[in-house]
């Protein structure tokens, strides 16, 4: 058998892919660097746990290792990266692992081109998706041009882990021109390339994610969409409570957008419902298993297997999902903190809050089958807690 390689997993995400491959008796493979931080690794759908170099300390010795793993093995793994990161570093070293990897993403360079703001966007313009009014932060005329389009706008990283690497957030949101300076001068301080763009009105709910399959033909053979009712960090996070929802419009442009650019295997693209008109812009473009791949499994597509299918040759079989089904992505812990603040900031009450909670919950990490991970997960945030009131203690 063909196993699989999955890298990152000190998150939720590989736990998900381990769970999704296992429920067709995939052999599973952990592959990290820091074994005490992680908790995916301990669930029971995972088969084998092997140590790797820090990528971010030695790249090389990184791939060194995932090739040495990989050419012991009688059949080609195939590899599952589960953070952008990851992404790129397939790319970057897509000629030495498709020796002795089955990959899912089939044109090199391809994947880290989507990843990058700047670069997707021009991909959208040129398929006649709508997108946010953005700017370059090299514009020379970049103070005027938001100006006249008038503020608030968001920064961005062009490469969104390396934003969130050296600010520890998700974006800027930026008001007025002193701000725009401000946080101009700090990305150029952290050499963090950025892009400026335009704020689309609409609360967190007017956040959408249209997730999708391309076989290797170009055919979009399995799709489905969600919509996003709360975020953390509020306003500009990831998912923590999003529900499935069926929205014919993203298929009719999602689709033929990833066939155009020639992208095979799973994405997510993020889109905003802008709040008066009704239209939705892309706001950015998932290559790796989403967060929200529980969700996406508990309505009918294991995209996860879809991919390990491709890559070692069986055929496929559409999927067709046409009706919303009662389900909810819910992230408990991330959940809480976010509800705190949406009522802290007076967007939420409590009743609005609670008007969402009869849906069904499909969790993040608890399961019933598999109760390792989450315990595992506990004592990583217990420990986390305790070594931040040390800190604080002894400053």
């Amino acid at each position: 058998m063909h196993k699989a390689v999955v890298l990152g997993s000190n998150y939720y995400i590989a736990l998900s892919v381990f769970r999704s491959l296992k429920a067709h008796g995939v052999a599973t493979v952990a592959a990290d660097y820091d074994i005490d931080s992680c908790y995916a690794h301990v669930s029971n759908t995972c088969d084998e746990y092997v140590h790797v170099r820090d990528y971010k300390i030695d790249e090389e010795g990184f791939i060194d290792d995932l090739v040495s793993y990989a050419s012991k093995q009688m059949l080609k793994p195939v590899l599952f990266p589960c953070a952008d990161p990851y992404v790129e570093l397939i790319d970057t070293h897509y000629a030495r692992l498709s020796q002795v990897f089955l990959l899912t993403y089939r044109t090199p360079g391809l994947a880290t081109q989507v990843l990058d703001k700047s670069s997707v966007d021009a991909l959208a313009l040129k398929h006649n998706l709508k997108i946010p009014v953005t700017f370059h932060q090299d514009d020379l005329e970049l103070i005027r041009k938001v100006s006249e389009v008038g503020y608030p706008f968001v920064m961005k990283g062009a490469i969104s882990s390396e934003f969130v690497k050296n600010f520890r957030v998700k974006l800027f949101v930026i008001k007025n021109q002193e701000e725009l300076l401000a946080y101009l001068k700090l990305a150029k301080e952290k050499q963090v390339d950025v892009i400026i763009q335009q704020m689309i009105p609409g609360f967190d709910d007017h956040m959408y994610t249209y997730d999708a399959y391309v076989d290797k033909d170009g055919q979009v053979i399995a799709a489905t969409s969600c919509q996003k009712l709360r975020q953390y960090p509020i306003n500009y996070g990831a998912s923590v409570y999003t529900k499935h929802f069926v929205e014919p419009k993203l298929h009719e442009i999602g689709a033929p957008f990833l066939s155009a650019i020639g992208w095979s295997g799973f994405a997510e693209i993020e889109f905003k419902k802008h709040r008066e008109t009704g239209e939705f812009y892309m706001i950015e473009v998932n290559v790796r298993t989403t967060n929200l791949n529980e969700l996406l499994r508990k309505v009918g597509i294991n995209f996860p297997y879809l991919g390990y299918a491709e890559a070692i040759g069986l055929p496929l079989e559409p999927v067709e999902i046409t009706q919303t089904q009662p389900y909810v992505f819910w992230y408990m812990y991330e959940d809480g903190l976010a509800i705190l603040n949406y009522i802290k900031t007076k967007q939420l009450t409590l009743k609005d809050v609670l008007k969402t909670w009869n849906l069904k919950k499909v969790e993040s990490i608890f399961s019933w089958r598999d109760l390792r991970p989450f315990f595992r997960f506990l004592r990583l945030l217990l420990r986390k807690i305790l070594k931040s009131l040390k800190r604080r203690i002894f400053k």
